[in-house]
């Protein structure tokens, strides 16, 4: 059956026997997708109906990028688009949580996987996902370490879920680390600090009392 290859993707007869195809996501209306299946046309009726429904991409947005949302069966697109439509992501995560999550993926979706490359990460197939693309995309934010962590917990988040949907085998992004971010942490006082903050802050203050309390009880 179809509808196993592509998610919503259901088949219906008409009254003369012919088989046709329709995007349906219940509660929502059944959609005629017309064209042979996975031609690059039927492939873009269906990528804008599943990303208006999932809410993966915004219409304006879709209607503006043209071919370049269209979304291949078995890529990375296709499944972060299942991702956000799943119970998992809807349930699991507030509001604000989703949103951030969306536009991280989104961003890493519309990036090349070489600067000069034609390739986007988004068509990039699920089997050929590696560690050295999560790496790949790490990097890209090592200026902002922060940036660069939330892409690589994004995708752990992703592909966790994947394997749990059977929808991937490995996570690519479990074993990739977060970077630091440059802080030497906090100044460690010498002696002469110590007793300089003693000096200035005498016995019965509570800063005093603070500092004491640190530093001879542990």
């Amino acid at each position: 059956m179809v509808k196993k290859h592509l998610r919503y993707v259901v088949e219906q007869k008409d009254r003369y026997g012919n088989v046709r195809l329709y995007f349906w996501k219940r509660p929502g209306p059944r959609i005629r997708l017309h064209g042979t299946f996975g031609s690059e046309d039927f492939m873009k009726q269906y990528g804008r109906c599943l990303a208006e429904a999932t809410g993966a991409i915004a219409p304006r947005a879709l209607e503006a990028a043209g071919g370049r949302h269209l979304i291949r069966p078995g890529s990375f697109r296709a499944l972060c688009v299942s991702w956000f439509s799943s119970a998992e992501f809807r349930t699991s995560l507030n509001e604000r949580t989703q949103y951030v999550r969306r536009r991280i993926i989104e961003q890493m979706l519309q990036e090349p996987v070489k600067p000069d490359a034609a390739l986007l990460f988004a068509d990039v197939p699920v089997a050929k996902f590696t560690s050295k693309a999560v790496r790949v995309l790490r990097d890209r934010k090592a200026d902002t370490p922060e940036a660069a962590n939330t892409r690589v917990k994004a995708l752990r988040a992703v592909f966790a879920w994947a394997i749990e949907a059977g929808e991937a085998e490995t996570n690519p992004a479990r074993d990739i680390p977060y970077l630091r971010n440059g802080s030497d942490g906090f100044h460690t006082w010498s002696i002469d600090e110590v007793r300089q903050f003693f000096a200035h802050h005498s016995v019965g203050t509570k800063a005093n009392l603070a500092l004491s309390l640190l530093l001879f009880t542990g």
